[in-house]
């Protein structure tokens, strides 16, 4: 009896009952105010759920990331957007604008962010964006962003070109390049994702930043505005020879020289949903 006793004791203290009368420890108990806490000491009030309308607990977004389905909308939209490309199963413009872009070729896979376009890089296949319906809008100050998981950043392969009969244009070669000017910041890696953001410091130039990291300044290697504006295909100069192979996450265009506090939260977006 008195072994009992003191089994009862201890666990007034240390153990709650289950209404089949089984004991458990603390880590899933009760709070002070009677509220469920969870093994991580988070009240389950606080998680919020994924349907509310409301972003709450460790939600990325409103009713998504963390513990409820990813986000599938990278960037926001505002009165600055020109246009913007989530790439979730078409070319639509999502800023409201109706600003489409046109699918030349490639295919939607899925992705962390929900879809990308999937480009196979084969001069014989079609592929990218068109946007040149809407070309004359890019004039200083703009910012283009675009998130690429590229396959392979060997020289050269096509991120962005303003004349489809010219070589010139942005690049993968190792580095970010903007032909036929220079390379700038680290070495690129196949298969890693980067997110570019190319704020226009004048009509020719332009600021680099590189997964959130400012690295430097180029020639443009266009005037803007230019004359046409496409983005992963190779022009006709080479045979589309230079096409980019990879995935695209999704593409902004805006009227303004975005922050670098801006593209700081891009990038802080992206590695909190990997």
């Amino acid at each position: 009896m008195l072994r009992v006793a003191i089994t009862f004791a201890l666990c007034a203290v240390a153990c709650t009952f289950s209404p089949s009368g089984s004991q458990s420890g603390d880590a899933g108990g009760s709070g002070a105010d009677g509220r469920h806490n969870d093994a991580h000491g988070l009240d389950a009030s606080d998680l919020g759920t994924c349907s509310d309308g409301l972003k709450n607990g460790n939600e990325l977004e409103v009713d998504c990331g963390g513990r409820c389905s990813a986000c599938t909308k990278l960037f926001d939209v505002d009165s600055n957007a020109l246009a913007i490309f989530e790439l979730n199963g078409d070319a639509s413009d999502s800023s409201g604008n109706g600003r489409d872009a046109t699918l030349l070729g490639g295919s939607f896979v899925t992705t962390s962010w929900g879809h990308g376009l999937s480009v196979p890089g084969d001069a014989a296949m079609p592929q990218g964006l068109d946007w040149s319906d809407f070309a004359d809008l890019l004039v200083h100050p703009y910012t283009i962003e675009m998130v690429v998981r590229p396959a392979d950043v060997r020289c050269w392969k096509k991120l962005f070109g303003p004349d489809d009969n010219s070589d010139v244009g942005w690049h993968y070669c190792t580095k970010f390049e903007t032909y036929p000017n220079n390379t700038v910041g680290p070495d690129l890696s196949d298969g890693a994702r980067n997110y570019f953001a190319l704020v226009s410091t004048a009509a020719d130039k332009i600021d680099v930043y590189i997964d959130g990291a400012r690295v430097g300044n180029l020639d443009a290697s266009f005037t803007a505005p230019p004359s046409q504006a496409i983005f992963f295909r190779d022009d006709t100069t080479t045979g589309r020879l230079e096409q980019l192979s990879g995935v695209i996450d999704a593409v902004r265009i805006s009227k303004v020289a975005r922050s670098a506090a801006e593209i700081t939260a891009v990038q802080l977006r992206l590695a909190a949903q990997p």
